[in-house]
């Protein structure tokens, strides 16, 4: 159908299922760096249903995780991953999404977990393997939340005003890994909350322009 314009395309199935199907393996895999991986279960993103996660909570998941060990043997390769998987609800099986051959953009997640992806990925490349950083006391059911996109993502996706607010009290209440806050360095949150309202402003003065332009 489109060969006259494209000379070659993926076409993928799209698997059903809700956000909380969606599942990642971050860490380094393959070969001896077997045992630096960190599995967690996506429960919200951002946009909702098919952006990037915004909560999200530690499970390891000890099936997907040596099934990225035997895909990075197969392909020799040894290094940082970012591994996507998908629950498909028809027959309870994992599908498979994506490998991204690099450290996943929520290692923030996976260091606090107990998987120092950056720290061991940086002493491999200076020759210092040995010194990387042991992985065998990870933390569970440890939540990692962009609170501002994930509410943002809820009210957009239709959520009630009363779930949102549960939510949140009960992610903030249980302590958990924040994308981009830190009582240490309060910086990055506040330029989020500026880039966040910087945008929307935007949006809202080009819809004008647009809505003029009909007008004229």
């Amino acid at each position: 159908k489109y060969s006259d314009r494209l000379d070659c395309f993926i076409a993928q199935e799209v698997i059903p299922g809700e956000d909380s199907c969606q599942w990642v393996v971050n860490g380094l895999c393959g070969g001896a760096l077997s045992g630096q991986e960190f599995s967690f279960n996506v429960l919200g993103t951002t946009p909702p249903h098919y952006g990037v996660t915004s909560l999200a909570i530690a499970t390891q998941n000890e099936s997907l995780i040596q099934a990225c060990r035997i895909i990075c043997d197969s392909l020799g390769y040894s290094g940082p991953v970012a591994f996507d998987f998908k629950k498909d609800p028809r027959d309870g099986g994992f599908k498979y999404i994506e490998l991204n051959p690099r450290l996943g953009m929520s290692n923030g997640f996976d260091s606090a977990a107990g998987i120092k992806s950056v720290e061991n990925w940086y002493l491999i490349l200076q020759g210092k393997g040995s010194e990387i950083c042991d992985a065998s006391n990870i933390s569970e059911n440890l939540y990692f939340y962009d609170m501002l996109t994930d509410t943002i993502a809820r009210i957009k996706d239709g959520e009630s005003f009363i779930a949102v607010i549960c939510n949140i009290v009960k992610i903030v209440f249980s302590r958990p890994k924040y994308a981009v806050f830190s009582l240490n360095d309060p910086m990055p949150a506040w330029s989020r909350i500026y880039s966040l309202v910087s945008q929307r402003f935007k949006l809202l003065g080009g819809n004008a322009d647009n809505k003029n332009e009909r007008e004229v």
